[in-house]
């Protein structure tokens, strides 16, 4: 199902990757290998990644309420609290990457369209996603991947327009890869 949710999600071309400003940063091997230690660690304390304990969250695990309410405040504190001058010390965001940072950069620059290869990449998705017999004889399966996918891109759409319209000063440009479309249907 959820192979179904983001082939369409990356079909529908609504995501447009090299638009994306993660793109063009820099990347960080330090930071990596730290981020992916902690979060590995905070996965094994835990029991699970945050989706799994907003999941169990869901079904009245107040284990899970604890979790959740740690990993809120914890990236609170390294994103935007008291912490956040020292990951940026540490761990400098640079934009301008010179080499490509994802697929689709790398397909452009020997002439593949984006939406291309968002549309391969989801309907790749999808055929493996379909090629399960159990799935195609599971049309609520099927349905529902089709309901997460198409709610995806209706939440790219609406951050965009909420980031553009939304408030009194300058739009925000945290929605980069949604600008295209978004620019096309407001």
């Amino acid at each position: 199902m959820w192979a179904i949710a983001i082939g369409i999600a990356i079909g529908t071309g609504f995501f447009v990757s090299a638009e994306s400003a993660y793109l063009d940063r820099m990347w960080n091997p330090l930071g990596t290998i730290v981020g992916g230690l902690i979060f590995g660690y905070g996965m094994a304390l835990s029991g699970n990644c945050g989706y799994g304990a907003l999941a169990r969250l869901g079904c009245g695990d107040l284990r899970s309420f604890v979790i959740v309410l740690v990993m809120g405040l914890s990236a609170y504190f390294v994103m935007s609290g008291p912490l956040a001058h020292a990951r940026v010390l540490l761990f400098p965001v640079e934009s301008g990457a010179s080499s490509t940072q994802g697929f689709t950069q790398m397909l452009s620059a020997v002439g593949v369209s984006p939406l291309l290869t968002g549309l391969i990449a989801g309907g790749a998705l999808l055929v493996f996603a379909l090629s399960k017999a159990d799935i195609r004889s599971s049309h609520s399966h099927i349905f529902w991947g089709f309901v997460v996918g198409f709610a995806v891109v209706s939440g790219w759409v609406g951050t965009y327009w909420v980031a553009m319209t939304g408030f009194e000063s300058e739009p925000i440009e945290t929605h980069t890869f949604v600008a295209p479309i978004g620019d096309t249907i407001f």
